[in-house]
């Protein structure tokens, strides 16, 4: 039955106590034969059992999405703004839902976001190229290289920073993966992304990207970011370092925290009738260590290499599995607990593997630093050849140790490359924050 109203709007009717009311909205294509989806005018979907429907009457037809050409718009660049180069990835932050099919395309062009988001015109002149249609779990390590080459083809002096958008889950990662595999960058390139789609009244998609663009023209500083909200409401959004960036809820707006050291800056945002009436910008301490802004031609590396293992202690955690992932592989990060331990039979295994596998330790906690030489247990594992990557990120070790991979194979070069602080993924000393 739900095929036949597929794109249409509808008027439906309830008839027992689950459902006793009235709703209205766009039918949408689902999978569930026994239920209706509807998109309703507030832009939330809702899922009907077709069982609890008395009666569906058709009241209208829904608008297919069109695409708009350029030549249809007022769009003229600014001289005076900076130059913007948007890369979309996929997920949400691009996205749009054509209530016809309900379909969700990633196809946005520079004058799609500056109708949807007219303040973009106070901030910059923007490109957009699509790179990939994907969800965040999707993205790997070869798109890893494929989004440095992009960069590495777009970087010609033109562009005063770069934005790329995508899925929020793995954002961590591929903002890890592109601080070190653009070894000298003279731009700012920041991730976005969105908790909440672009449909939806609650989206925090065009606050993110105002606040990447409002760093970008105010800032005087190159590095790999990301820009998130800081708060739930739209008033702040957070610039922080990409290798020091984690997601720590799945759905609200503020996900994202810099662990262990501040954001880079907390972009002040207030939007009144389509103008930007408030923009301030407080920069952290970070901010001014950071490399300054300049244009020279990046550099880049594309080769990443393989053999590496994350794993998460547990107690009771299986021996032989432990085993088999350190004859595997050629670095083994572990999440160890607290300051860095793990059991004694674990440790025995080490020890077999110590001159084939690397292992290296972060810690479980999300915040504080790994520290072996505070109990005896961690002085027994520094004896057994374990190695502490002091508050780095585990997510951030594991995409670093396949970027020191394709640098050598030696295992001292290595283990020096990993202790190097190449981009902020370790700090001097540990500051609580919140």
């Amino acid at each position: 039955m739900t095929k036949d109203y597929i794109g249409k709007v509808v008027e439906i009717k309830g008839k027992n106590d689950v459902f006793s009311g009235k709703v209205d909205g766009c039918v949408l294509p689902n999978e569930n034969k026994g239920l209706v989806v509807l998109k309703l005018k507030s832009g939330y979907n809702v899922a009907i059992k077709q069982e609890n429907i008395d009666s569906i009457k058709v009241i209208g037809t829904a608008e297919k999405t069109q695409q708009k050409s350029k030549s249809n718009l007022e769009y003229k660049s600014n001289a005076g703004l900076p130059k913007v180069g948007i890369i979309t990835l996929g997920g949400t932050i691009a996205s749009r839902v054509d209530y016809k099919t309900g379909g969700v395309s990633s196809q946005f062009t520079a004058e799609d976001l500056i109708n949807a988001i007219p303040e973009i015109r106070d901030l910059a002149n923007i490109e957009c190229t699509s790179l990939m249609s994907k969800f965040s779990e999707n993205i790997n390590k070869e798109d890893w290289i494929t989004i440095v080459k992009k960069l590495d083809f777009l970087s010609n002096g033109k562009y005063d920073g770069f934005i790329i958008t995508q899925g929020t889950d793995t954002i961590h990662y591929v903002a890890s993966a592109l601080s070190f595999m653009l070894e000298k960058l003279g731009v700012p390139v920041i991730i976005v992304g969105s908790q909440r789609s672009s449909d939806r009244p609650s989206s925090d998609a065009a606050y993110n990207l105002l606040g990447a663009l409002t760093f970008i023209k105010e800032s005087k500083k190159a590095g790999v970011f990301v820009a998130m909200h800081h708060t739930t409401d739209d008033k702040v959004i957070a610039i922080h370092l990409g290798t020091k960036v984690r997601k720590l809820h799945t759905s609200r707006r503020d996900a994202f925290k810099s662990i262990n050291v501040s954001p880079v800056a907390l972009v002040h945002l207030d939007l009144r009738q389509h103008n930007i009436c408030k923009n301030e910008i407080v920069f952290n301490p970070l901010y001014y260590d950071l490399k300054d802004l300049n244009k020279e031609k990046l550099k880049v590396s594309t080769k990443l290499g393989s053999g590496v293992s994350l794993l998460k202690f547990y107690p009771s955690f299986d021996t032989s599995l432990f085993e088999y992932v350190l004859k595997t592989s050629k670095i083994v990060i572990i999440e160890g607990t607290g300051f860095g331990h793990l059991s004694d039979s674990l440790l025995e295994i080490v020890r077999k593997y110590k001159n084939k596998t690397i292992v290296f330790m972060t810690s479980q906690c999300i915040f504080g630093r790994v520290n072996m030489d505070v109990y005896t247990q961690g002085r027994i594992e520094k004896e057994a050849g374990i190695i502490s990557l002091e508050d780095m990120l585990s997510e951030t070790a594991y995409v670093k140790a396949l970027y020191v991979l394709g640098k050598t194979s030696k295992p001292e070069e290595i283990k020096k490359l990993m202790l190097e602080n190449m981009k902020g993924e370790i700090s001097d000393r540990t500051l609580f924050t919140e």
